[in-house]
């Protein structure tokens, strides 16, 4: 009698810890495809101005979007990498909403494995190219936190172009 009740209680255990699994696990895949929901909002990068036409920051979600059109940005230029099974669905779903608010959309994609090898020179230049040409407007180039990869572009930039970066300044 008493192993079938240690028996029974370990079950038990046992399909609460595969419930809590499965909902840990699915909860984890919500918080890849929603980058502004906690946790993953307190890790966002702000918005920055790093020069007189562009702005760096994390994935905008429709309000971001609003709010980046009434401050007067006319492209978004996207870091998101088509490969990465998380990022083509967020790529995909920003295509379609930059394009309905009337934003230019250019994705130049950086995969998440070069913040740690370090910049793709060839990626970069053509990154820098299409920056350093003049355009009416503000130009948001953003990857999905807001701080890796566009960070490795402002880098970029500022040793490579005769774009006059000048230190940031978060937007309100």
């Amino acid at each position: 009698m008493f192993d079938a009740s240690r028996k029974a209680h370990r079950q038990l255990l046992l399909r609460i810890v595969t419930i809590l699994g499965v909902f840990a696990f699915g909860f984890g895949i919500y918080l890849l495809f929603t980058p502004t929901a906690p946790p993953l909002k307190f890790v966002r990068g702000p918005v920055v101005q790093i020069s007189d036409s562009i702005l760096l920051g994390p994935y905008p979600v429709d309000s971001e979007l609003r709010e980046l059109k009434r401050l007067g940005v006319t492209e978004v230029v996207s870091l998101l990498d088509a490969t990465s099974p998380v990022e083509s669905q967020l790529l995909a779903s920003e295509k379609r909403r930059v394009e309905r608010l009337g934003f230019i959309f250019t994705n130049y994609p950086i995969p998440v494995s070069r913040v740690v090898r370090g910049a793709d020179p060839p990626v970069m230049e053509a990154i820098a190219s299409h920056l350093s040409r003049s355009t009416e407007g503000l130009r948001y180039v953003h990857c999905y936190l807001g701080r890796h990869r566009v960070g490795m572009v402002q880098d970029y930039l500022k040793s490579h172009t005769k774009i006059k970066i000048y230190d940031t300044v978060e937007m309100p």
